[in-house]
């Protein structure tokens, strides 16, 4: 794009004479030319004036609308369209590749989700197997220990029918250490009386 600058206006001794300066942004071709390096006259003051000339300006502001306006796109790319050659037709020998390519992949999908199917069957039997072992383990047990705990009951009425029992045999202990002292009494006694005579 094209900007153009201020103007500036300064009274000059020889005539007054009026210049426009025109300034243009980021464009390529630009020439500087001051108005010392016209005159061949070089000078430091304040009213020296720039001017920058561009060569062909009216064509180039065309051709920055042109390719600015949004319109312009599709047309452009609509005349490549136009102009792309016939070369770019699908070859049948690699349409053919592909289409092999893929009955074989799709051959080789079939083979490992069959694989797939009977290896999951095989886990799933193997799965309900190990889960009729453990559940025969575990009423397997639980019998055994039901068994036990009514064996253990059954040992513990015995002692108690045993400690009964055995009331009597303290009764009858108590009865022999009675006969024993007895006895005892009856042999001191004899042996007193043997002794005397």
């Amino acid at each position: 794009m094209v900007h153009l600058a201020k103007e500036k206006s300064s009274q000059m001794a020889s005539g007054g004479e009026r210049r426009a300066a025109s300034r243009t942004h980021s464009m390529p071709n630009t020439r500087l030319r001051t108005e010392n390096e016209m005159n061949n006259n070089p000078s430091t003051s304040r009213d020296t004036q720039h001017t920058f000339v561009v060569e062909d300006l009216e064509r180039r502001i065309r051709d920055s609308a042109r390719i600015g306006s949004p319109s312009s796109t599709p047309a452009s790319e609509g005349s490549r369209r136009g102009s792309v050659p016939g070369s770019l037709t699908p070859d049948p020998l690699v349409l053919v590749s592909l289409e092999s390519s893929a009955r074989t992949i799709s051959a080789n999908l079939d083979v490992l989700l069959r694989d797939l199917r009977g290896s999951l069957h095989g886990m799933s039997d193997l799965t309900v197997e190990a889960s009729e072992c453990y559940s025969d383990a575990i009423s397997s047990t639980c019998d055994s220990v039901d068994a036990v705990i009514k064996n253990t009951y059954a040992m513990l009425a015995k002692v108690e029918e045993l400690n009964e029992a055995m009331v009597g045999v303290k009764r009858l202990a108590q009865q022999v250490k009675d006969i024993k002292r007895v006895v005892d009494l009856f042999e001191s006694h004899f042996t007193m009386i043997k002794n005397n005579s």
